[in-house]
C-alpha cells in the first residue's frame, strides 16, 4: 500500500495530517465556545454543557499531542515493520 493511504503511511505523510489539525480545531473550538458563553444571555455565567465541551477539547488534545510525543520519546518514531 503507498504511503499516506488510510492513514497508514510514516509519520509526516498526509495520511496523518489529521491529528494535530483536529485537536488544535477542538482547542479553538473551546475557546471560541467559552468566550461565546460569557456575551449571551446571562452575562458572564457559562453553562455546565460549555464547560464540559471545553474539558472534552482539552482531553483529546492532549492524547493526541501526548500519544505523539510519547511514541517519538520512546520509539523515535513510528517504524514500519
Amino acid at each position: 500500500m503507498p504511503d499516506g493511504v488510510a492513514g497508514k503511511g510514516p509519520a509526516g505523510s498526509v495520511g496523518s495530517a489529521w491529528a494535530p489539525a483536529s485537536a488544535m480545531l477542538m482547542i479553538v473550538a473551546g475557546i471560541v465556545l467559552a468566550g461565546a458563553g460569557f456575551v449571551v444571555d446571562p452575562l458572564g455565567e457559562l453553562s455546565d454543557s460549555v464547560l464540559w465541551f471545553v474539558s472534552q477539547g482539552l482531553i483529546y488534545a492532549g492524547a493526541i499531542f501526548g500519544v505523539a510525543v510519547s511514541v517519538s520519546a520512546r520509539h523515535g518514531g513510528v517504524r514500519k515493520v
